[in-house]
């Protein structure tokens, strides 16, 4: 019976040398090393050339194309000889490496080790959302430093770092690897509000009625002086407590001033409605 010994070590060689470490710089080290040797023996199979010379198998620093049962390899023993079945359920060669990557290692489409480590993050200075409502006006923003060479787009360092382009409306720079407004920006969704509360008709027309009473006047800001342009709306001064007065601020809030304009207009759909009724009614009772 022939010895199968020089075909087992010719093996454990391949597996061996199937995997380099990385280099610091990500790049699988060429695989070198012609350590694979002829086989010998002396039985038929050698005289027809199958025990020939090994050739040594390059190292690119990749896993192994999928095969057709990679998809479904959980619970089935099918994914052979130094290979596993990973979480995917994709088979994977068990290279053994265990690099020191500081950006961790590079893992291809079947979820594999690829024994490469991945790049440095290329990161850049990107624009927030901002807030999802806002009056247009700049105001200085707790915890948030001003900006001073930053621009949108420019190369940064620290992952996550903010500052303050004085843009408004919230709108910050923020160091990232990718924009952080590819995700969608906020948007008026009850499940980023808290206290819900809708108006009833007592309140809507207690709403209108303060909207209708607004004494508008146009103005100059004083620090423009007297060639500043005239700008109109009403004056936080006479109305202190309206929903529409971002008091801490002492700015108007444009949303809440919108949604008493919106209030106003239902309670007047309300009326119109009640009057197109009656005329109806008195139409009828009077025929034509």
């Amino acid at each position: 019976m022939r010895s199968n010994s020089g075909f087992w070590l010719t093996s454990l060689a391949v597996v061996a040398l199937g995997c380099e470490s990385p280099t610091s710089s990500g790049t699988a080290v060429a695989d070198t090393t012609t350590a694979d040797s002829p086989l010998s023996g002396t039985d038929a199979a050698d005289s027809a050339g199958i025990d020939g010379p090994g050739t040594d198998i390059a190292d690119t620093g990749s896993t192994d194309a999928p095969d057709t049962a990679d998809a479904s390899c959980t619970g089935a023993d099918i994914c052979g000889t130094g290979a596993f079945c990973n979480a995917l359920g994709h088979c994977c060669p068990a290279l053994g490496c265990g690099p020191q990557c500081p950006n961790g290692i590079l893992i291809d489409a079947n979820g594999c080790d690829t024994c490469q480590c991945a790049p440095a993050k290329t990161l850049s200075y990107f624009t927030t959302c901002g807030y999802p409502v806002c009056a247009g006006n700049w105001s200085p923003t707790t915890g948030v430093p001003l900006c001073t060479t930053e621009q949108a787009g420019a190369t940064c360092s620290t992952e996550g770092q903010q500052c303050d382009a004085k843009t408004g409306c919230g709108v910050f720079l923020k160091c990232a690897a990718s924009d952080p407004k590819a995700a969608g920006c906020p948007k008026s969704r009850a499940s980023l509000k808290s206290d819900v509360h809708y108006l009833d008709a007592a309140e809507r027309q207690s709403l209108a009625a303060e909207l209708l009473d607004t004494r508008l006047a146009t103005y100059r800001y004083t620090a423009g002086g007297r060639q500043a342009p005239r700008h109109l709306g009403f004056l936080i001064d006479d109305q202190p407590n309206s929903p529409a007065v971002d008091a801490k601020r002492d700015m108007v809030d444009l949303y809440g001033y919108l949604s008493l304009s919106v209030a106003t207009l239902q309670e007047q759909q309300k009326q119109i409605e009640q009057l197109r009724t009656e005329i109806q009614e008195l139409r009828n009772r009077c025929g034509p």
